[in-house]
């Protein structure tokens, strides 16, 4: 072939590609990671609300375990379920302070 003829070769116009596989797959999750994320904030129950119902549950167990002592009197149930109540704050400060790398 001769400097002075022209190539056989002609660029090709660009040719519009679909997309691959793996961008799919990224769109479609990504989609579903951000109606999981909606569905959560709408539907899932408030920390308020969870923190309430764990009180009432706990208040619940207090009361058993105080039943189970034998504290059925007034004035010995209200020191069952405050000794308790206190037993339980010192475990829950332990654990935070075990488990905070403060």
């Amino acid at each position: 072939m001769a400097i002075i003829e022209n190539s056989a070769l002609v660029a090709e116009p660009p040719v519009k590609r679909r997309m691959s596989v793996d961008a799919y797959v990224l769109v479609i999750g990504g989609a579903a990671v951000a109606l999981y994320a909606v569905a959560r904030l709408m539907f899932e129950p408030s920390m308020q609300d969870k923190e309430a119902a764990m009180r009432t549950a706990l208040a619940a167990e207090h009361v058993k375990v105080c039943d189970q002592l034998g504290k059925t009197a007034a004035s010995e149930r209200d020191n069952c379920l405050a000794l308790l109540d206190s037993l339980y704050i010192v475990h829950q400060r332990a654990f935070i302070a075990e488990n905070s790398e403060i």
